[in-house]
């Protein structure tokens, strides 16, 4: 993608199971200053195709750059725009205008993994412990928690840094889930098309089998096999953002 120095018009999102990180990898690494970063709340199809505010601002671009009209696209649009996510029966924030990304102003925090299931802020007494879980249950996990006290905004890069070993096997398939609970402990996720045009308005009553990756988003979710996690740091883009050569 380096490669690349025409001007380019940048779409992705979290929330879809086929496309998320392959374009914040180009926002960076393209090689041009006339490029722009829209980030969406929906699912990509849905969002390109069914919402025409998104195909007004992707003409306006074209006209700019294909057909060479002196519109004023390039003056008005901010060079990144992001999305916060709320989950359940809110529609998500768009049009977050930001200088850039990954955000320059990001705050980041160390979480730390304790006993009790819990995450704390501060490293816990005692800092070591163990969890264990049995991986032949579909169930099988462990699950640490962390309740905000005040309004917080995610936004940008969750990296886990894990210890982990398995006594009957030399290698594992790793899957971390960032997920969002209610006040009342229950587990929240984001329906890809806005609330007035949903086929069912309360979230709780979709069914289990709309429950699908291009549909409903459950939270960030990360994989890596244990074989694989080497790093090479030369190659990385960014400190969040680790280069596995998976050699």
């Amino acid at each position: 993608m380096t490669k690349i120095k025409i001007p380019t018009y940048l779409s992705g999102s979290d929330v879809s199971s086929l496309h998320t990180m392959g374009t914040l990898r180009a926002w960076l690494e393209i090689d041009t200053p006339h490029k722009w970063l829209r980030w969406s709340g929906y699912q990509e199809w849905f969002d390109l195709w069914a919402m025409p505010e998104t195909q007004h601002d992707l003409k306006g671009f074209f006209d700019r750059f294909l057909k060479e009209k002196q519109n004023d696209w390039v003056e008005k649009t901010p060079r990144v725009r992001m999305t916060a996510l709320q989950f359940g029966d809110k529609d998500p924030i768009e049009d977050i205008v930001v200088e850039d990304w990954p955000i320059p102003s990001t705050k980041y925090v160390e979480a730390h993994l304790g006993e009790g299931g819990k995450i704390s802020l501060e490293k816990p007494v005692p800092e070591s412990s163990e969890v264990t879980y049995d991986t032949s249950e579909s169930e099988g996990g462990a699950i640490f928690k962390h309740k905000f006290t005040e309004k917080t905004r995610i936004m940008g890069l969750p990296k886990a840094h894990l210890f982990m070993s398995c006594p009957d096997h030399d290698d594992m398939a790793i899957f971390v889930s960032l997920q969002k609970l209610d006040k009342d402990g229950d587990l929240l996720k984001h329906v890809q098309v806005p609330i007035e045009r949903r086929w069912i308005k309360k979230f709780k009553d979709m069914p289990a089998s709309d429950h699908t990756g291009v549909l409903v988003h459950p939270g960030s979710l990360g994989m890596l096999k244990a074989s694989h996690r080497s790093i090479d740091r030369s190659r990385s883009i960014h400190e969040q953002f680790p280069f596995h050569p998976h050699d």
